[in-house]
């Protein structure tokens, strides 16, 4: 069973922005987002080698958003595009997530990159003759703030 977003996602929020996922879209699953804590390895002449933090935190979130076209053909169509003109693959850009019911904050990674999309028909069960597809992003990001409104 596929759920309603809560969350508002969006690609360079001060640019050109982008909205990767939106209140109300189907998901797939709830958004997994992980964090992985930047480290380092520190040689010691003639002793165990050390283990540092270098504060490089990386964020890391895959979702799947799942839409629907009119016609089986459309559906063709629509991931087509979806998978070719909506991402620049080259930028690494700000990234905003916000939160329904939320007013009180939002959180911003200062610089985030897609690295992978992916789109393929989705089943599902409607009989409204519509024809579902899922899109699927993955990104990394890093710098993290959390702004009080």
């Amino acid at each position: 069973m596929n759920i309603a977003s809560n969350w508002k996602l969006t690609y360079d929020p001060t640019g050109t922005p982008a909205v990767l996922l939106n209140y109300g879209d189907e998901l797939l699953e709830e958004p997994e987002l992980a964090l992985r804590r930047g480290l380092e390895v520190v040689p010691i002449e003639g002793a165990v080698p050390l283990l540092r933090p270098t504060l490089a935190d990386q964020y890391e979130a895959s979702l799947g958003v799942i839409f629907k076209s009119s016609t089986d053909a459309l559906a063709r169509h629509d991931m087509l595009n979806a998978f070719t003109n909506r991402y620049d693959g080259t930028t690494v850009i700000p990234l905003r997530l916000e939160v329904t019911g939320l007013t009180t904050a939002r959180f911003d990674w200062a610089s985030a990159y897609i690295h992978s999309v992916s789109v393929r028909r989705h089943v599902d069960d409607s009989t409204d003759g519509s024809a579902a597809w899922l899109l699927r992003i993955s990104f990394t990001a890093v710098a993290l703030t959390k702004t009080i409104l």
